[in-house]
Protein backbone atom coordinates (compact mmCIF):
# COMPACT_ATOMS: atom_id res chain seq x y z
CA UNK A 1 0.00 0.00 0.00
CA UNK A 2 2.92 2.60 1.07
CA UNK A 3 4.63 1.73 -2.75
CA UNK A 4 1.26 2.51 -4.02
CA UNK A 5 1.06 5.68 -2.10
CA UNK A 6 4.15 6.55 -3.33
CA UNK A 7 4.11 5.89 -6.80
CA UNK A 8 0.49 7.65 -6.98
CA UNK A 9 1.45 11.18 -5.03
CA UNK A 10 4.68 10.74 -7.78
CA UNK A 11 2.67 10.26 -10.74
CA UNK A 12 0.58 13.23 -9.82
CA UNK A 13 3.08 15.50 -8.31
CA UNK A 14 6.47 14.73 -9.10
CA UNK A 15 6.29 13.56 -12.71
CA UNK A 16 4.21 16.17 -14.70
CA UNK A 17 6.63 18.73 -13.03
CA UNK A 18 9.22 16.82 -15.07
CA UNK A 19 7.81 16.35 -18.06
CA UNK A 20 6.34 19.80 -18.28
CA UNK A 21 8.51 22.53 -16.09
CA UNK A 22 6.36 25.34 -14.54
CA UNK A 23 7.04 28.00 -11.91
CA UNK A 24 6.14 26.58 -8.03
CA UNK A 25 3.17 29.72 -8.18
CA UNK A 26 1.82 27.24 -10.60
CA UNK A 27 2.01 23.98 -9.45
CA UNK A 28 0.30 25.44 -6.63
CA UNK A 29 -2.49 27.32 -7.72
CA UNK A 30 -2.66 26.28 -11.44
CA UNK A 31 -3.95 29.03 -13.38
CA UNK A 32 -6.99 30.14 -11.35
CA UNK A 33 -5.38 33.58 -10.79
CA UNK A 34 -5.55 34.11 -14.44
CA UNK A 35 -9.28 32.78 -15.28
CA UNK A 36 -11.16 33.64 -12.07
CA UNK A 37 -11.36 37.67 -11.70
CA UNK A 38 -14.02 40.50 -11.23
CA UNK A 39 -17.28 39.30 -11.50
CA UNK A 40 -15.92 35.87 -10.89
CA UNK A 41 -14.43 36.60 -8.11
CA UNK A 42 -17.38 38.95 -6.66
CA UNK A 43 -19.84 35.99 -7.21
CA UNK A 44 -17.54 33.88 -5.28
CA UNK A 45 -17.16 35.95 -2.36
CA UNK A 46 -21.30 36.65 -2.30
CA UNK A 47 -21.80 32.98 -2.33
CA UNK A 48 -19.32 32.50 0.68
CA UNK A 49 -21.16 35.24 2.13
CA UNK A 50 -25.10 33.58 1.51
CA UNK A 51 -22.93 30.19 2.65
CA UNK A 52 -22.09 31.93 6.02
CA UNK A 53 -25.14 33.59 6.80
CA UNK A 54 -27.33 30.23 6.04
CA UNK A 55 -24.79 27.82 7.86
CA UNK A 56 -24.86 30.67 11.49
CA UNK A 57 -28.04 31.84 11.71
CA UNK A 58 -30.76 30.66 13.75
CA UNK A 59 -34.05 31.98 11.57
CA UNK A 60 -35.30 29.48 9.28
CA UNK A 61 -36.62 32.30 6.62
CA UNK A 62 -32.82 33.99 6.95
CA UNK A 63 -30.89 30.07 6.02
CA UNK A 64 -33.53 29.53 3.44
CA UNK A 65 -32.87 33.23 1.89
CA UNK A 66 -29.53 32.81 2.12
CA UNK A 67 -29.22 29.36 0.46
CA UNK A 68 -31.75 30.22 -2.63
CA UNK A 69 -29.30 33.31 -3.19
CA UNK A 70 -26.42 31.13 -4.15
CA UNK A 71 -28.45 29.56 -7.45
CA UNK A 72 -30.07 32.92 -7.93
CA UNK A 73 -27.35 35.13 -7.86
CA UNK A 74 -25.61 32.21 -10.23
CA UNK A 75 -28.99 32.47 -12.80
CA UNK A 76 -28.52 36.45 -12.90
CA UNK A 77 -24.67 36.54 -12.96
CA UNK A 78 -25.32 34.94 -16.69
CA UNK A 79 -27.97 37.46 -17.83
CA UNK A 80 -25.56 40.40 -18.98
CA UNK A 81 -24.47 39.46 -22.21
CA UNK A 82 -21.25 37.46 -22.07
CA UNK A 83 -19.63 35.03 -23.81
CA UNK A 84 -21.17 31.91 -22.49
CA UNK A 85 -19.26 29.11 -24.34
CA UNK A 86 -15.76 30.74 -23.31
CA UNK A 87 -16.71 30.84 -19.39
CA UNK A 88 -19.39 28.33 -18.40
CA UNK A 89 -17.21 25.26 -17.82
CA UNK A 90 -14.66 27.31 -16.01
CA UNK A 91 -17.22 29.68 -14.01
CA UNK A 92 -18.77 25.87 -13.19
CA UNK A 93 -15.76 24.34 -11.78
CA UNK A 94 -14.85 27.53 -9.98
CA UNK A 95 -18.46 27.71 -7.91
CA UNK A 96 -17.98 23.61 -7.20
CA UNK A 97 -14.24 24.28 -5.92
CA UNK A 98 -15.45 26.98 -3.63
CA UNK A 99 -18.72 24.90 -2.56
CA UNK A 100 -16.59 22.39 -1.60
CA UNK A 101 -13.81 24.24 -0.15
CA UNK A 102 -16.94 25.99 2.56
CA UNK A 103 -18.36 22.63 2.87
CA UNK A 104 -15.23 21.29 3.79
CA UNK A 105 -14.54 23.83 6.53
CA UNK A 106 -18.12 23.71 7.84
CA UNK A 107 -17.72 19.84 8.19
CA UNK A 108 -14.55 20.49 10.37
CA UNK A 109 -16.38 23.14 12.47
CA UNK A 110 -19.32 21.27 13.07
CA UNK A 111 -21.52 18.00 13.26
CA UNK A 112 -24.82 18.45 11.77
CA UNK A 113 -23.74 18.36 8.88
CA UNK A 114 -25.34 15.95 6.35
CA UNK A 115 -21.42 14.09 5.43
CA UNK A 116 -18.19 13.67 7.17
CA UNK A 117 -15.29 16.22 6.50
CA UNK A 118 -13.59 13.21 4.65
CA UNK A 119 -16.17 13.60 2.03
CA UNK A 120 -15.85 17.53 1.14
CA UNK A 121 -11.77 16.37 1.29
CA UNK A 122 -11.88 14.05 -0.87
CA UNK A 123 -14.33 15.55 -3.56
CA UNK A 124 -11.47 18.55 -3.39
CA UNK A 125 -8.60 16.46 -4.28
CA UNK A 126 -9.79 14.77 -7.12
CA UNK A 127 -11.24 17.95 -8.97
CA UNK A 128 -8.20 19.92 -7.86
CA UNK A 129 -5.54 16.83 -8.45
CA UNK A 130 -7.03 16.64 -11.82
CA UNK A 131 -5.34 19.65 -12.93
CA UNK A 132 -2.22 18.53 -12.07
CA UNK A 133 -1.04 17.86 -15.76
CA UNK A 134 -0.50 21.56 -15.76
CA UNK A 135 -3.83 21.81 -18.30
CA UNK A 136 -5.61 24.09 -15.54
CA UNK A 137 -8.49 24.69 -14.85
CA UNK A 138 -11.01 23.73 -18.04
CA UNK A 139 -10.05 20.20 -17.40
CA UNK A 140 -10.28 19.64 -13.63
CA UNK A 141 -13.80 18.70 -14.54
CA UNK A 142 -12.10 14.60 -15.11
CA UNK A 143 -12.27 14.65 -11.09
CA UNK A 144 -15.64 16.94 -10.56
CA UNK A 145 -17.99 13.64 -10.51
CA UNK A 146 -17.77 13.82 -6.15
CA UNK A 147 -17.91 17.40 -5.85
CA UNK A 148 -21.25 17.70 -7.82
CA UNK A 149 -22.99 15.87 -5.10
CA UNK A 150 -21.18 17.43 -2.36
CA UNK A 151 -22.32 21.11 -3.32
CA UNK A 152 -25.82 20.03 -3.79
CA UNK A 153 -25.90 18.54 -0.41
CA UNK A 154 -24.50 21.84 0.83
CA UNK A 155 -26.78 23.79 -0.80
CA UNK A 156 -30.25 21.21 0.80
CA UNK A 157 -28.35 21.64 4.47
CA UNK A 158 -27.75 25.85 4.02
CA UNK A 159 -31.41 25.90 3.69
CA UNK A 160 -32.45 24.33 6.87
CA UNK A 161 -35.61 23.27 7.90
CA UNK A 162 -37.92 24.69 4.89
CA UNK A 163 -38.53 21.41 3.01
CA UNK A 164 -39.50 23.16 0.02
CA UNK A 165 -36.82 25.76 0.57
CA UNK A 166 -33.99 22.23 0.31
CA UNK A 167 -35.38 20.69 -2.30
CA UNK A 168 -35.25 24.17 -4.24
CA UNK A 169 -31.99 25.14 -3.77
CA UNK A 170 -29.76 22.11 -4.94
CA UNK A 171 -32.98 21.85 -7.49
CA UNK A 172 -31.98 25.16 -9.21
CA UNK A 173 -28.33 24.76 -8.56
CA UNK A 174 -28.43 21.40 -10.66
CA UNK A 175 -30.35 22.69 -13.10
CA UNK A 176 -28.40 25.45 -14.03
CA UNK A 177 -25.30 22.98 -14.05
CA UNK A 178 -27.21 20.26 -16.35
CA UNK A 179 -28.85 22.65 -18.66
CA UNK A 180 -25.56 24.77 -19.33
CA UNK A 181 -23.93 21.44 -19.81
CA UNK A 182 -26.06 20.20 -22.62
CA UNK A 183 -25.97 24.09 -24.00
CA UNK A 184 -22.36 24.11 -23.69
CA UNK A 185 -21.77 20.29 -25.90
CA UNK A 186 -24.38 22.16 -28.06
CA UNK A 187 -22.21 24.59 -29.12
CA UNK A 188 -19.07 22.66 -29.31
CA UNK A 189 -17.71 19.72 -29.77
CA UNK A 190 -14.34 17.82 -27.72
CA UNK A 191 -11.27 17.56 -29.92
CA UNK A 192 -13.71 18.11 -33.12
CA UNK A 193 -14.28 20.83 -35.70
CA UNK A 194 -17.54 23.05 -35.20
CA UNK A 195 -20.49 21.25 -35.43
CA UNK A 196 -21.68 22.84 -38.89
CA UNK A 197 -18.66 21.18 -40.35
CA UNK A 198 -19.55 17.40 -39.03
CA UNK A 199 -21.01 16.58 -42.49
CA UNK A 200 -19.45 12.89 -42.95
CA UNK A 201 -20.30 9.70 -41.24
CA UNK A 202 -18.00 6.80 -40.47
CA UNK A 203 -17.84 3.62 -41.93
CA UNK A 204 -16.08 2.13 -38.79
CA UNK A 205 -18.64 -0.81 -36.92
CA UNK A 206 -17.39 0.82 -33.71
CA UNK A 207 -17.98 4.51 -34.72
CA UNK A 208 -21.77 3.56 -36.52
CA UNK A 209 -23.91 6.96 -36.31
CA UNK A 210 -21.12 9.51 -35.11
CA UNK A 211 -20.60 12.06 -37.33
CA UNK A 212 -17.01 14.37 -38.10
CA UNK A 213 -15.16 16.34 -40.90
CA UNK A 214 -14.88 14.70 -44.21
CA UNK A 215 -11.19 14.73 -44.31
CA UNK A 216 -11.07 13.09 -40.34
CA UNK A 217 -13.66 10.44 -41.83
CA UNK A 218 -11.30 9.81 -44.38
CA UNK A 219 -8.18 9.33 -42.11
CA UNK A 220 -10.05 7.24 -39.30
CA UNK A 221 -11.87 4.65 -41.85
CA UNK A 222 -8.51 4.49 -43.50
CA UNK A 223 -6.09 3.26 -41.23
CA UNK A 224 -9.19 0.89 -39.52
CA UNK A 225 -9.15 -0.39 -43.30
CA UNK A 226 -5.17 -0.74 -43.46
CA UNK A 227 -4.67 -2.12 -39.94
CA UNK A 228 -7.70 -4.76 -40.68
CA UNK A 229 -6.05 -6.03 -43.68
CA UNK A 230 -2.39 -6.43 -42.76
CA UNK A 231 -2.29 -7.54 -39.07
CA UNK A 232 -4.66 -9.94 -36.77
CA UNK A 233 -6.87 -8.85 -33.61
CA UNK A 234 -4.38 -9.15 -30.59
CA UNK A 235 -1.24 -8.25 -32.97
CA UNK A 236 0.46 -5.41 -32.30
CA UNK A 237 0.19 -1.61 -34.19
CA UNK A 238 1.21 1.83 -33.26
CA UNK A 239 -0.17 5.13 -33.94
CA UNK A 240 2.19 8.18 -33.36
CA UNK A 241 1.70 10.55 -31.55
CA UNK A 242 -1.97 10.82 -30.92
CA UNK A 243 -4.76 8.37 -31.87
CA UNK A 244 -5.07 5.73 -29.01
CA UNK A 245 -8.58 4.87 -30.03
CA UNK A 246 -7.39 2.69 -32.99
CA UNK A 247 -6.52 0.46 -30.77
CA UNK A 248 -9.85 0.43 -29.33
CA UNK A 249 -11.83 0.62 -33.08
CA UNK A 250 -9.41 -2.16 -34.50
CA UNK A 251 -9.07 -4.63 -31.76
CA UNK A 252 -5.05 -4.61 -31.97
CA UNK A 253 -2.68 -3.60 -29.52
CA UNK A 254 -0.30 -1.07 -28.42
CA UNK A 255 3.25 -2.76 -28.20
CA UNK A 256 4.03 0.35 -25.34
CA UNK A 257 3.11 1.34 -22.35
CA UNK A 258 2.71 4.88 -23.73
CA UNK A 259 -0.95 5.05 -25.20
CA UNK A 260 -0.74 8.97 -25.74
CA UNK A 261 2.41 10.55 -26.22
CA UNK A 262 1.01 13.83 -24.93
CA UNK A 263 4.00 16.30 -24.66
CA UNK A 264 2.72 17.72 -21.54
CA UNK A 265 3.13 14.32 -19.87
CA UNK A 266 5.92 12.89 -21.70
CA UNK A 267 10.00 13.20 -20.89
CA UNK A 268 12.72 11.94 -22.89
CA UNK A 269 13.74 9.10 -20.55
CA UNK A 270 9.81 7.49 -21.23
CA UNK A 271 10.32 8.19 -24.98
CA UNK A 272 13.79 6.27 -24.67
CA UNK A 273 11.52 3.41 -22.99
CA UNK A 274 9.09 3.37 -25.43
CA UNK A 275 11.64 3.21 -28.07
CA UNK A 276 12.76 -0.06 -26.36
CA UNK A 277 9.50 -1.77 -26.12
CA UNK A 278 9.09 -1.29 -29.46
CA UNK A 279 12.36 -2.65 -30.82
CA UNK A 280 11.10 -6.26 -28.44
CA UNK A 281 7.56 -5.86 -29.67
CA UNK A 282 7.90 -4.26 -33.50
CA UNK A 283 4.25 -3.26 -34.59
CA UNK A 284 2.78 -4.64 -37.87
CA UNK A 285 2.44 -1.25 -39.42
CA UNK A 286 2.50 2.43 -38.02
CA UNK A 287 0.48 5.36 -38.88
CA UNK A 288 2.38 8.76 -37.82
CA UNK A 289 0.23 12.14 -38.13
CA UNK A 290 2.10 15.01 -39.49
CA UNK A 291 -0.44 17.46 -37.67
CA UNK A 292 -1.21 17.96 -34.18
CA UNK A 293 -4.55 15.75 -33.35
CA UNK A 294 -6.32 18.54 -32.38
CA UNK A 295 -5.45 20.90 -35.04
CA UNK A 296 -8.61 19.58 -37.34
CA UNK A 297 -8.61 22.27 -39.48
CA UNK A 298 -4.83 22.09 -39.73
CA UNK A 299 -3.77 25.55 -39.24
CA UNK A 300 -1.00 24.78 -36.83
CA UNK A 301 2.66 24.33 -38.13
CA UNK A 302 3.37 20.51 -38.99
CA UNK A 303 5.01 18.04 -35.89
CA UNK A 304 9.33 18.44 -36.30
CA UNK A 305 9.41 15.04 -34.52
CA UNK A 306 13.45 15.07 -35.02
CA UNK A 307 14.33 18.19 -33.05
CA UNK A 308 12.17 17.81 -30.51
CA UNK A 309 13.86 15.27 -27.91
CA UNK A 310 10.33 14.19 -26.68
CA UNK A 311 9.10 13.12 -30.11
CA UNK A 312 12.71 12.29 -31.20
CA UNK A 313 13.74 7.98 -30.23
CA UNK A 314 10.34 7.02 -31.17
CA UNK A 315 10.61 8.76 -34.56
CA UNK A 316 14.39 7.52 -35.17
CA UNK A 317 13.10 4.25 -34.27
CA UNK A 318 10.03 4.31 -37.00
CA UNK A 319 12.38 5.50 -39.79
CA UNK A 320 15.44 3.32 -39.11
CA UNK A 321 13.05 0.11 -39.44
CA UNK A 322 10.47 1.10 -41.15
CA UNK A 323 9.53 2.24 -44.61
CA UNK A 324 6.55 4.70 -45.62
CA UNK A 325 4.31 2.58 -47.79
CA UNK A 326 1.44 5.44 -48.31
CA UNK A 327 -0.22 7.83 -46.79
CA UNK A 328 -4.02 8.18 -45.76
CA UNK A 329 -5.06 12.11 -46.18
CA UNK A 330 -2.14 13.59 -43.95
CA UNK A 331 -0.98 10.59 -42.16
CA UNK A 332 2.09 8.65 -43.27
CA UNK A 333 1.81 4.93 -43.15
CA UNK A 334 4.82 2.59 -42.72
CA UNK A 335 5.64 -1.13 -42.63
CA UNK A 336 8.27 -2.96 -41.74
CA UNK A 337 11.54 -2.98 -44.04
CA UNK A 338 11.46 -6.73 -44.75
CA UNK A 339 7.86 -7.02 -45.43
CA UNK A 340 7.51 -4.02 -47.34
CA UNK A 341 10.34 -5.33 -49.84
CA UNK A 342 8.66 -8.78 -50.45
Amino acid sequence: AQGALGDLLYQTLVFPGRALPVPLRYKVFQNLPEVFRGTNLALFVFVLAMVGLAAWSRRGWVRAAAALAIPAAVLAHHLYPSDFWGRFLAEALGLLLVLNGAALVLALARRDLPFPPELPALALALQYLAQFTFSGVWYSYLGAYLSVPVALLLLRWLAGELRWAGALAPALAGGWLAAGSVLFLAGSVYRDAPRPQLTAAFHSAKLAGIRSTPADVERVDGMVAEVERDSRPGEPILAFPDFPGLYFLTGRRNPTRQDWYNRGTLTPEVADQAAAELARNPPRVVFVQTYAEWDFLRTTPPLDYESDPKFAPVYRFIVANYVQTGAIGDILVYRPRASSSR
